[in-house]
Formats: C-alpha cells, sequence, structure tokens
C-alpha cells in the first residue's frame, strides 16, 4: 500500500504543471528572461519588481489534493503530506513568478528572452555582475532577444489561460537573480499594506446573495433592483464563474457598514456527463443592492484570477436592471448587450425584467486590494471610458503615443526700409497684406 502511495505521488509531481505553449498568466514563460522599458533605470526596474513581488507573495497557490492520504494509515498520511508539501512549495514558486510577471507587465515593463547560451553566461554570474549586464539590457528601445509579452488585456482573450493551476517553472528571470538582497532593515522599511484597524464583523445580512430561483422570481417586486447575467459556454466551460463585488470607500467593502451583500459570483454550470463541445448555455438573476458594482474576478472551482490592478465597473440605481452576456466561446471575454439577446434569456421571466432591462455602462481601472486569489491582473474593456487615476496596462504611460510635435514656428524675413522718411501711413502699413501673401494659420 505504502509502495502504491510512492508510486502515485511521483507519478503526480512529474503530471502537475505540465508547461502550455498559449500564453498564460498562470504559467512562467519558458527560457532565459528579464524585464524591459524603454528609458527606465535599473533602480526602477528593481523597485517594480520589488513591489511585484511583494504583492505577488500574497496570493495563495489551492492544494487540490486536500483530505487526501487518509485511507493509507498513518504511514499512507505520513507520505502523502510529505509529497503534498513539496507539490505546494512548487506550486507557490510557480505562482509567484507568474504573477510577478504579470505585476510588470502592467507596470509597462515587456518581458524578453534571449537564447539559450546567453542565458546560461548571464546565469552563471555572480549577483553583482549579473546585474551590472543587465543595466545595459533593461533600458533598451531595441533589447537584446526576442520580446514574448507584453500587455494587451490578455484576461480578455479566449486563447490566454487566464486561471488555473501554476504551471511549470522552467527558469527563474535574470531579473529577478539580479536582485541585491535586501537587509533586516530595509525588508522591515519596504512597501507594506496597509493595516486596517479594528476588524470589523461582517454584518449577517451582508451574505452573497443567490441566484434567484422560479419561485422568488415569481414573487419579485416590479421594482427590484437586478443584475441579470447571461453566460455561454460549451459542456466543457462548465463551472467557469465570473465574480462581481460592489464598490465602497477605499478598501473596506461597503457590507462591513451597511449590513447589504457586496459580492456574487455567476456561474456557468457543470454538468456530471455530457459531451465537452456541446453548447451550453444559463442565465442568472441577482437581486443587489444599487451602487457601484465592479467585475472582479474569474476562475473554476479552487482557482480564482482576481483583477485588483483595475476592474471594468457600472453604476445600477434603485429599481434598475443591468443585462450582462458573457460568452466564453467569442474570441475576446467581453460583455456584450443585444435586445436579441436580451429577449432570449429572459422569455421566461417575469415581464417586467425584460422591459427594464438595460446594458451595463462599464467605466474601466477600479483597483482593489489584492490577495486571496491564485493570479491577479487586469481587465479591461476597449472603447469604455477610463478612471482618471488609472495608469497601468494600456494606460501606463510607457505605453502612450508622443505628444505630437509643435507646430513650426514661422519665420518672416522682413527687409528694413531704405528710407528713414516715411508716411504715417506707410508705417503702419503690414508689406505682407499689402503684397497679398497668406499667412500659414489665417
Amino acid at each position: 500500500m505504502v509502495r502504491l502511495l510512492i508510486c502515485a505521488a511521483t507519478v503526480l509531481l512529474l503530471c502537475v504543471g505540465q508547461a502550455n505553449a498559449q500564453t498564460s498568466l498562470v504559467t512562467p514563460h519558458p527560457g532565459y528572461t528579464y524585464y524591459n522599458r524603454p528609458n527606465a533605470s535599473l533602480a526602477e526596474h528593481n523597485t517594480d519588481v520589488r513591489t511585484c513581488l511583494g504583492l505577488a507573495s500574497r496570493l495563495v497557490q489551492p492544494d487540490p489534493s486536500a483530505g487526501a492520504g487518509g485511507g493509507g494509515g498513518l504511514i499512507g498520511a505520513l507520505v502523502v503530506g510529505v509529497v503534498r508539501g513539496v507539490q505546494q512549495g512548487m506550486a507557490a514558486r510557480r505562482g509567484l513568478v507568474a504573477n510577478t510577471t504579470n505585476c510588470m507587465m502592467l507596470h509597462g515593463w515587456r518581458l524578453v528572452q534571449v537564447d539559450e547560451a546567453l542565458g546560461e553566461e548571464l546565469s552563471a554570474l555572480e549577483q553583482p555582475a549579473l546585474a551590472t549586464r543587465l543595466d545595459a539590457m533593461v533600458d533598451a528601445a531595441e533589447p537584446t532577444g526576442d520580446i514574448v509579452r507584453i500587455f494587451h488585456n490578455e484576461a480578455a482573450v479566449r486563447e490566454v489561460i487566464a486561471f488555473g493551476p501554476a504551471g511549470d517553472l522552467d527558469k527563474i528571470p535574470l531579473s529577478l537573480l539580479a536582485l541585491e538582497a535586501l537587509e533586516e532593515d530595509d525588508e522591515a522599511e519596504s512597501e507594506q499594506p496597509a493595516v486596517r484597524g479594528e476588524r470589523l464583523r461582517r454584518p449577517r445580512s451582508a451574505a452573497s446573495p443567490r441566484p434567484l430561483t422560479e419561485r422568488q422570481l415569481a414573487a419579485l417586486a416590479p421594482d427590484s433592483t437586478l443584475v441579470v447575467v447571461n453566460i455561454a459556454g460549451t459542456m466543457g466551460t462548465g463551472g467557469t464563474g465570473f465574480s462581481f463585488s460592489r464598490m465602497g470607500e477605499g478598501d473596506i467593502m461597503p457590507g462591513f457598514i451597511d449590513g447589504l451583500p457586496d459580492f456574487f459570483t455567476a456561474t456557468l454550470p457543470q454538468p456530471a456527463f455530457a459531451l465537452s463541445s456541446r453548447p451550453h448555455e444559463t442565465t442568472r438573476v441577482f437581486q443587489v443592492p444599487p451602487g457601484r458594482w465592479k467585475l472582479s474576478g474569474l476562475g473554476h472551482t479552487l482557482w480564482r484570477t482576481h483583477f485588483c490592478f483595475g476592474a471594468p465597473f457600472f453604476e445600477i440605481a434603485a429599481g434598475e436592471v443591468i443585462f450582462i452576456r458573457l460568452d466564453l466561446l467569442a474570441d475576446e471575454r467581453l460583455p456584450v448587450y443585444s435586445p436579441e439577446f436580451a429577449s432570449a434569456a429572459v422569455a421566461d421571466l417575469p415581464a417586467h425584467i425584460l422591459e427594464r432591462a438595460r446594458a451595463a455602462s462599464f467605466t474601466n481601472g477600479a483597483p482593489s486590494t489584492c490577495g486571496g486569489s491564485s493570479a491577479f491582473y487586469a481587465w479591461e474593456i476597449p472603447g469604455a471610458p477610463y478612471l482618471e487615476s488609472y495608469a497601468l496596462g494600456s494606460r501606463h504611460p510607457s505605453l502612450q503615443p508622443p505628444p505630437p510635435p509643435e507646430p513650426a514656428a514661422l519665420a518672416i524675413d522682413v527687409q528694413a526700409p531704405t528710407s528713414t522718411e516715411t508716411s504715417p501711413q506707410t508705417e503702419a502699413a503690414d508689406p505682407l497684406a499689402e503684397s497679398g501673401a497668406a499667412i500659414p494659420g489665417q
């Protein structure tokens, strides 16, 4: 029995987290890589890397095997415990590197991969020597190597793996290896999350709302405030859910203060037995308090990606009905609306819901405290406005087009008069105007 457990554990260690060739928010890019941003200094590079490492360290990689090993007795539990410890350590390192890179992309950096020979040469250097070499590489407009990733709103792209277990870590990025170790005093003085004062007790009435049942829908008041979420996908994408959070002042969720719900998740049901490619669709109706609600995350079961760096949000007034459609099969996972979608989705619901339904009007860039999820990023809706305070992702200064050049000054060569004896009319006359010449800009 013990031998069987050890063999099974060994196979599991070899199979967990296979690298995926697709762009991924949860798998570190293979090969030797470093971060590059034109005109940035090595000091700016190191500051951003340390900040991103600190934020990424707050995230948690779930343990899907929790509770395993009980059937093998004490020895079986010990073996499984050791294996789980190794797995969790590997998952934590993978997640830390993947999320540090996510954070750096949002801060305008590019991920650059060098060839194997140069990578081996650089990785063999001691930290000071490696930092010296990177000093000449991190700011280059034409970097050494291939640019393999830059922010392009990846969380919204269907082909991008936006959530899931942390994938294989092939090589630790050179940018991390080049960091100088912090002294204990420096660590204490480094940027830390704000410590909240007295812990507020969440009121019981702030429990997350569940989708309304048919009986509850039939009994709804005609002025109920509702969010209708329609999710389209396949049986294989069942279990995928979108999280919504109510916005408050600062980091404190409003549910701590007013006792009302401040979070719900709309999930595509996951059938037990079905063809994975078979179309699958669901409509969920949630009764919510009015206010600002952001689309704060995306995930499946244990693994969730939190859009804490910037999430799109909408405002709903008392008595309104907001309709949101999310298509997991579209090229981009973006909210869409059309009267046809709304009519089909709520055809079996009370008539007053469709009569009041309108599209959500989104604004990009709502931040929140990062932590507790397995990955983080930002999610932007193209064409929607942005909060002025949002300066990450597509709004990072390094990704903005340069300002237009100033118009060239008009150079006019005016000949000096040949005689000082001129009439007042001659002195006041404009020689260009008299000649009929056109002045640019008039």
